[in-house]
């Protein structure tokens, strides 16, 4: 996966308390979502999780790509 894409797929969040997984619209397909409620989990869609900066180095070139998540503001930078 690019890191463009990395940074833009739909995300989804989970821990102890709330015992819930949080998730953005399509972070599951309809048969993993209904996976995860079989097995007892409480599913519980949220507009948006986290806004991201990433830059990714390729240890071959040390080429710097930069990525601004599209969900906010913000913008990625490497030096």
């Amino acid at each position: 996966m690019t890191i463009d894409r990395a940074v833009a797929a739909a995300r989804f969040h989970h821990q102890w308390l709330p015992d819930a997984v949080e998730h953005e619209k399509e972070a599951f397909s309809d048969a993993a979502a209904e996976e995860l409620k079989r097995r007892g989990h409480l599913l519980k869609n949220v507009k948006r999780i986290g806004n991201v900066q990433a830059v990714i180095v390729d240890p071959r070139t040390g080429v710097r790509t930069g990525c601004s998540d599209p969900r906010g503001r913000g913008a990625a930078l490497g030096y």
